[in-house]
């Protein structure tokens, strides 16, 4: 009787499988993107990173300032660049970053927008300083925008100016190695 509880159990535990998520079922799932090429200013770091199965999220505060926010959706993907300038060494608010989001659909192979286009992918700028009154986030609205989503990788190439403040990033481009 022992052994006939014990096979029963064993039979559950084997018959109770938890479901995985196979790149055959979602190829859009393992989306990746290329690395920088462009060159970034010697004063900081520059970086670009996904955020897989996410939609971009654009909110105003009681103030009429910008900002975004994510949340999941799977047909979607988030970009997003950030340069920070490197502090020196006792500077109290000496930061400096500046970032540029936006959103891309993963059933889009390619796109190529140019200046208010821009806004159909919710593209934001954001510059983040100590810099009273041209500091937070600016769509953008001025710029040239090539995308190309090949093999689950992600490259682009994107000029932009912002006319509200003052900018010192203007091209990003990722390439796959």
């Amino acid at each position: 009787m022992k052994a006939l509880y014990v096979l029963f159990i064993a039979s559950l535990m084997l018959a109770c499988k938890s479901s995985k998520l196979d790149a055959s079922q979602n190829n859009k799932a393992s989306l990746k993107i290329s690395d920088l090429e462009s060159l970034c200013p010697e004063d900081g770091k520059c970086t670009v990173r996904l955020l897989s199965n996410q939609e971009l999220v654009i909110k105003a505060d009681e103030f009429g300032k910008i900002y975004f926010d994510t949340i999941a959706n799977k047909s979607k993907s988030v970009v997003l660049f950030e340069y920070s300038r490197n502090i020196p060494e006792g500077l109290q608010d000496g930061s400096y970053r500046e970032e540029v989001i936006f959103e891309i659909e993963h059933s889009i192979s390619s796109v190529n927008l140019k200046n208010n286009e821009l806004g159909q992918l919710k593209m934001l700028y954001g510059r983040h300083c100590f810099c009273k009154g041209y500091a937070g986030y600016y769509y953008v609205k001025e710029g040239n925008l090539i995308l190309s989503q090949k093999k689950g990788t992600v490259d682009f190439d994107f000029n932009f100016k912002i006319k509200e403040v003052p900018q010192v990033i203007a091209k990003i481009k990722t390439k796959d190695k």
